[in-house]
């Protein structure tokens, strides 16, 4: 019987590290139950399972005070706006070759070297579910799992991941992520999230881990609820799924000296700063063209969410215009949409997704993307300045 290749630990992430890619899996011995005895049955009910809902817009009172960070101290967030957003990550893994963490898994359809596709240079990792796992109907799930360990050294913080799937749809198929028995990535989530997307694409995910050591899991399993019959693999496509540019990132804290922002959109419209830096404006009259948006963007990296608290005045009415906040990393992406005429500043609050949350304030001109002949039909809007003004951004972490 082939044993289990040597492990090492998982160092702790460094702000310019030199990766090492991962090694092509060995086989190992053949697993016991224990390794799959959580299944996607422990945590989805039935399989009929809908789309994840939008998070819940609450209305919060005082926006004037402190933020409370991980630290305990406050995160002041200013209108100072960058070119472009730095990168606080640092790549684990790319999966090339060697790889200095801490990786195992069963020996049954093993995860394994691929350079079919890549996200970052020339190879990725696959999952052992493939086109030919569809030819076994024995109506018992079948996984494929792939563990990372940390060191007690772990710093806290965010990874992220790219994922490419083929056919990574419920009930057939699902993809889920663990941190200690803990589902952090539900399959609800990935299966919304990969059929909206093009089957060429990437698609990110994150996933907070918490300090020290931890068992994470990457879970890839056809027929998870053990049907006896499946829906077919369309004529033509194949399944499988790869995984690429492993990162780490630390969670937003108040050691940064600001959070940055850009400022720009679609249409060559941007928000300006008004009143000596306390706001910000944007009107439909300065994006060209029938649609577009002015778009201010930011990214949270948080351990279980929080809340973004603002100040809004609105002065829009649909179909014509209207203001968003919309986060990457959720398979309903517009979290919030609102319109109308406010003589004052409105105090509202929204929830932020956990992990990595790319965050984006629009103001949006013609937001359905109705044509011109159809949006003059519905009228003009003679009784709205068509603008959208923001005040005391913040954000509550949980």
């Amino acid at each position: 019987m082939p044993r289990p290749e040597p492990q090492v630990k998982t160092p702790k992430p460094t702000p310019k590290p030199t990766p090492k890619p991962t090694p092509k899996p060995n086989k190992r011995p053949k697993p016991n139950n224990a390794q799959n005895a959580v299944g996607i049955a422990d945590f989805v009910s039935a399989p009929t399972i809908s789309a994840p809902r939008p998070d819940v817009v609450q209305v919060t009172a005082d926006l004037t005070g402190p933020v409370s960070t991980p630290g305990g101290s406050s995160l002041n967030f200013k209108w100072d706006f960058v070119p472009s957003l730095s990168d606080p990550s640092t790549q684990l893994d790319s999966f090339e070759q060697d790889s200095d963490l801490d990786w195992s898994m069963p020996s049954l359809d093993p995860w394994d070297f691929s350079t079919d596709y890549a996200y970052d240079k020339r190879a990725s990792i696959s999952s052992g579910i493939s086109s030919r796992t569809y030819d076994t109907m024995s109506g018992d799930p079948i996984y494929s799992n792939l563990t990372l360990t940390t060191a007690s050294k772990f710093d806290a913080g965010v990874l992220t991941f790219r994922i490419k799937a083929n056919a990574l749809m419920l009930p057939t198929e699902a993809f889920f992520v663990m941190v200690n028995d803990k589902v952090e990535l539900l399959p609800e989530v990935t299966s919304a999230r990969s059929s909206s997307s093009a089957a060429e694409e990437w698609v990110e995910y994150s996933i907070p881990v918490g300090k020290g050591k931890k068992n994470i899991k990457w879970v890839h399993v056809y027929n998870p609820f053990g049907l006896q019959s499946l829906p077919s693999m369309p004529r033509g496509g194949s399944a499988g799924l790869w995984m690429d540019d492993l990162r780490y990132a630390p969670f937003t804290s108040n050691d940064d000296q600001h959070l940055e922002m850009t400022n720009g959109g679609d249409g060559g419209a941007s928000w300006q700063i008004i009143n000596n830096g306390k706001s910000v404006v944007a009107e439909s009259s300065e994006i060209n063209g029938n649609g577009g948006n002015a778009d201010i963007q930011f990214v949270l990296y948080s351990s279980a969410g929080g809340r973004l608290d603002y100040q809004v005045r609105t002065s829009t009415s649909a179909p014509n215009d209207d203001f968003a906040i919309s986060f990457s990393n959720d398979a309903k992406s517009v979290a919030e949409a609102i319109f109308g005429e406010n003589l004052g500043f409105e105090t509202r609050s929204v929830t932020v997704p956990k992990g990595k949350a790319v965050v984006t304030l629009s103001h949006r001109k013609n937001p359905g993307r109705l044509s011109r002949t159809l949006l003059g039909s519905l009228g003009a809007a003679d009784t709205t300045k068509g603008k959208t003004w923001l005040n005391d951004l913040s954000f509550n972490v949980w």
